[in-house]
């Protein structure tokens, strides 16, 4: 069921997406592009499943190996840029929140008081219903206003994106930090009322932004009609002034008749048929307002020695909004007269203009003009012009128009001939107009009143994520030092957190002469080698996972007291560094734990806490213990010690208390499985042994020729193990000291254990 949950929640990822992007590509070419993006996920996730990976590795490895993939070729596909696209990913990302946070309340509240496996169909069907509510809402309210906000200037879809991107990163620290159900329906109203106040934002934006595309037009088209206006009072003047002076033409007329001048009848005729065209007001189609827009252009057009054919079939009322109507005519005929104005020849210059109503509800518009070179077309479908803006202006404000209405134009240029097409669908705009009218004022109060009343208060946190570097002084032993260094990384509850040891030496003798002797003289040899300050004392340090050199000592579990001046001791630096070299090696393992685990949770959190203690610091040896406690939905706890000799100067393993070919192993392996039987026949522990409840496979067989041990205050061996390693996890991390009579016969001599 968790890949089918996944699976809703990809596909509202992508059908938000779709719906936002504009593509470059054609139509055919976007969705062929998509689909085989979308079939390779698919194959992916199954050949990761077929190879047996873990159902919940291939979950937490989704973000990666699903929408990354299909982000890209949405990027790649996109006629935006780079912020604007990921824009759209925000809104896309935004609903998955939406979606993954009312998953968990739907398996955590149903699995209360339905039975299985019925919970899990309800959930399914819930969060179905509710990824299509999440897309049809992008669909119906966000879509258009967000593209027309992403044809804006720079500064306006920055104003969407950051704002989005800050609720994203605070969701992203919350989603997987919560496990209260209360926690969790508030941040779901939370993400709710956030989303549809974006999608409102959005759509008031875009919303005033064709206010003033209105406006502009309003004034462009009273212009026009006003010097229509002056154009037909012109020709009525004429008309009266033709009129009143008709009775002398008549008369001149009748003169050249009785003298039979023929030829100067014809003259005369002639120019009173000039005068009389300046009456004439031209009529091209029944609809008055695109009339007058059509006049003074074409009008303009024939003044240039353009021949315009128009086949203009409106009637008197047209299911479009007549104001964009006559704007696309208006851009595209003025487009047309300034190609034919450069035509060096007049006879090659015309404009052929069809423009006809189908159906009652489809407006078809075509215009054709010669061209004096080819051009070439942008990813847009606009003629790409250098430096000149004049196509691309009024190109783009016409497809902003055909947008409004569900329509497309094309620009095409094939030999030296330039088409333009445009097709406007009215039932579309009326649908639309009932929608900008009725639903979004009814819809937005509805969902206003339902969210708005739920009080959520959104708290940003200080340092979600956190690196800090501290030194404290755990004490000091003869010649060493071993203090600690913090580490600490976290997203939500997902956290790592070192506190590490690190052990350096505070003094050596000048004089490195074998133990025993009384000599004070420092060899050249080894004052070469050794960086000796002038008080005699030498500082070993290793910062451990990238943590810096700050060190200011503290108050620690060993004490505060002064180290001296001056030490005279062995020189431990080999050990001191061998030792800091296997601490790193386990923090190594412990990190590589960790996100072995973050890798793994799908869902939840996973912290790692690692501490150190000073187990023993003596003239004789040095012991820290460092334990890795993980916790990713259950706890686990992991622990190592080491051992600095400081006699000899070196690491401690467990094979270097025995002698060569003794077999050591059986003999502890033998001692610690007879402590965990009389434990376990007491009452006083569990362990995966012989004759318990546990299967043979989990048996305790015999220790690790490494095994985890430390020598105690007493010069006692003590056996270590991790948490669950022999028993269960209420036990903890079992010790076992092994009585020194066992160990007699094979222990090197001399020995540490006594």
């Amino acid at each position: 069921m968790k890949l089918l949950y996944e699976g809703i929640i990809f596909l509202t990822y992508i059908s938000i997406c779709a719906s936002l992007i504009r593509s470059r590509l054609s139509p055919k070419a976007a969705r062929c592009t998509v689909g085989l993006v979308l079939a390779a996920i698919i194959l992916l996730q199954a050949v990761l499943l077929l190879a047996g990976q873990d159902e919940t590795l291939v979950l937490t490895m989704l973000p990666v190996t699903a929408y990354l993939p299909f982000s890209v070729s949405l990027y790649l596909i996109a006629g935006y840029g780079f912020v604007q696209t990921m824009t759209v990913w925000e809104f896309g990302v935004f609903a998955v929140f939406i979606l993954q946070i009312w998953k968990k309340i739907l398996i955590t509240r149903l699995a209360m008081v339905i039975p299985f496996p019925y919970d899990d169909l309800l959930t399914g069907l819930l969060l179905l219903l509710s990824a299509g509510l999440l897309v049809y809402v992008s669909r119906r309210f966000l879509r258009k206003p967000f593209s027309s906000c992403m044809e804006k200037k720079r500064t306006d879809w920055l104003i969407i994106f950051l704002p989005i991107l800050v609720c994203l990163l605070l969701f992203s620290y919350f989603i997987n930090s919560a496990v209260n159900l209360t926690v969790l329906i508030l941040l779901l109203l939370n993400a709710l009322f956030i989303f549809l106040i974006a999608i409102r934002l959005i759509s008031s934006y875009a919303s005033a932004e064709r206010m003033k595309q209105t406006e502009q037009r309003m004034k462009d088209q009273m212009n026009r009609q006003f010097r229509e206006y002056e154009a037909v009072i012109k020709s009525v003047e004429s008309g009266r002034i033709y009129r009143h002076d008709m009775r002398h033409h008549l008369l001149v007329l009748e003169g050249l008749a009785d003298q039979s001048d023929l030829e100067g009848i014809h003259r005369y005729i002639d120019k009173l048929q000039g005068r009389l065209l300046d009456t004439e007001h031209e009529v091209y189609c029944a609809n008055s307002t695109v009339n007058a827009v059509l006049s003074p252009y074409i009008r303009q057009a024939k003044e240039d020695g353009c021949a315009v054919t128009a086949q203009i079939n409106l009637p008197d009322t047209i299911p479009f909004d007549e104001m964009d109507v006559c704007m696309i005519l208006a851009n595209a005929l003025e487009n047309s007269i300034h190609a034919c104005r450069r035509l060096s020849k007049e006879q090659d210059r015309y404009i052929h203009m069809k423009v006809e109503l189908r159906d009652a509800y489809k407006l078809i518009i075509s215009i054709k003009n010669p061209v004096d070179l080819p051009l070439v077309m942008d990813e847009d479908g606009v003629p790409v012009t250098g430096e000149s803006e004049e196509h691309g202006i009024g190109l783009k404000s016409i497809r902003v128009i055909v947008d409004k209405y569900d329509g497309f134009f094309q620009c095409k240029c094939d030999a030296l001939v330039f088409c333009f097409q445009a097709a406007l669908f009215g039932e579309q705009q009326t649908k639309t107009d009932s929608v900008q009218e009725r639903g979004p004022r009814k819809i937005w109060k509805k969902l206003i009143a339902a969210f708005g009343t739920s009080a959520v208060a959104l708290v940003f946190f200080a340092g979600s994520m956190s690196v800090a570097a501290l030194a404290q002084v755990g004490g000091y032993g003869e010649n060493l030092r071993v203090y600690g260094k913090l580490f600490h990384v976290g997203w939500g509850d997902t956290s790592f957190r070192v506190d590490s040891p690190v052990v350096e030496q505070t003094g050596v003798y000048i004089d490195a002469a074998p133990s025993g002797t009384e000599d004070t003289e420092t060899p050249s040899s080894e004052a070469e080698d050794t960086d000796v300050s002038l008080s005699g004392a030498v500082s070993i340090q290793k910062p451990l996972l990238g943590i810096g050199d700050t060190q200011a000592p503290l108050s620690g579990t060993g004490g505060t007291q002064t180290p001296p001046s001056e030490s005279v001791g062995k020189d431990l630096t080999e050990g001191v560094d061998e030792m800091n070299r296997q601490i790193e090696l386990f923090l190594e393992e412990a990190k590589e734990r960790f996100l072995w685990y973050a890798h793994r949770k799908y869902e939840g959190y996973v912290q790692s806490d690692i501490t150190w203690q000073t187990l023993r610091d003596d003239e004789a040896l040095l012991v820290v213990r460092v334990e890795d406690t993980i916790n990713a939905g259950g706890s686990g706890q992991y622990s190592r010690c080491f051992i600095l000799d400081k006699k000899s100067g070196k690491m401690l393993e467990l094979k270097d208390l025995f002698l060569e070919g003794s077999d050591y192993v059986e003999v502890i392996s033998a001692e610690v499985l007879k402590q965990m039987t009389q434990q376990q026949q007491s009452g006083q522990g569990n362990y995966f042994i012989p004759g318990s409840i546990w299967g043979e496979e989990d048996w305790f067989r015999e220790i690790a020729e490494d095994q985890n041990f430390y020598i105690n205050d007493r010069n006692r061996l003590v056996i270590v193990f991790d948490e669950y390693e022999v028993a269960p996890g209420r036990m903890g991390m079992p010790e076992f000291v092994i009585d020194t009579g066992v160990l007699q016969k094979i222990l090197k001599r001399p020995s540490v254990i006594s």
